[in-house]
């Protein structure tokens, strides 16, 4: 299994802390064996340098964790060149921009491709957390960024339903489920979208990774379908081998 949603540090409401040690034994214990993660420092601050630094710096250690790179279009981005970033995460709600702004969307367009790597919009970070953009926002970046993949995930029962009506059509976008919580949720979106868009994540350390992997083993779909979702889709889009 390849968890492409996971994090280092601590948020406002989610103070306590697992240790990187944690986060991997935790992996181990439900058979994950690579983790893509970014620190939530570089989410929750104006400058993503010091939290950036860290995850790259706990990716060198661990042959096991991946990075993604949070990236604030405001702020001038210093050159960078990390072998082991495999996506950028965008946070606009905390860095105070919107991804409907033509130029906000050219410069992580601009960057996407220099890393040729997808982008991720994480909707909120956790449950404690609010949502960072509306639906219709991510379908008007989307509508600007046809050749990237971008990849969705942070979103809940409550918006599902607007999730799969306004982005299922874009061949582009791949849906992360890990706050996805909703009866039969990994069945529905298998059927709207199709296994191939559909990526694991777990959310830790704010969340039980089991509760993840519960949601795709227990779906009613193939056993096919659910070694594409848990590791084949990560593989191919993130160029793990």
């Amino acid at each position: 299994m390849i968890d492409v949603s996971s994090y280092i540090g601590s948020l406002p409401k989610r103070p306590d802390r697992l240790s990187v040690n944690g986060i991997l034994s935790l992996a181990r214990k439900h058979g994950i064996k690579y983790l893509v993660i970014s620190h939530t420092s570089a989410h929750l601050s104006k400058s993503t340098l010091y939290g950036n630094s860290i995850a790259s710096s706990v990716a060198r250690e661990h042959s096991q964790i991946y990075v993604a790179y949070v990236f604030n279009p405001l702020v001038p981005e210093k050159s960078y060149v990390e072998s082991k970033v495999k996506l950028i995460r965008l946070s606009p709600l905390y860095h105070g921009y919107s991804i409907q702004d033509e130029k906000i969307v050219r410069k992580v367009l601009r960057f996407a491709e220099k890393l040729a790597v997808p982008v991720h919009i994480p909707m909120r970070l956790h449950f404690s957390e609010p949502y960072q953009v509306k639906v219709s926002a991510v379908r008007e970046f989307v509508l600007k960024c046809k050749d990237i993949p971008v990849i969705v995930g942070g979103f809940n029962y409550d918006i599902f339903l607007e999730v799969i009506s306004l982005l299922s059509k874009f061949d582009n976008v791949f849906f992360e489920i890990s706050l996805l919580q909703s009866y039969k949720a990994v069945d529905i979106l298998a059927k709207e979208v199709g296994a191939e868009r559909i990526l694991f994540g777990t959310n830790m350390p704010f969340s039980y990774p089991l509760a993840s992997v519960l949601k795709v083993t227990k779906a009613e779909i193939s056993e096919k379908s659910k070694r594409i979702i848990l590791e084949e889709n990560a593989r191919k889009l993130l160029g793990i081998s």
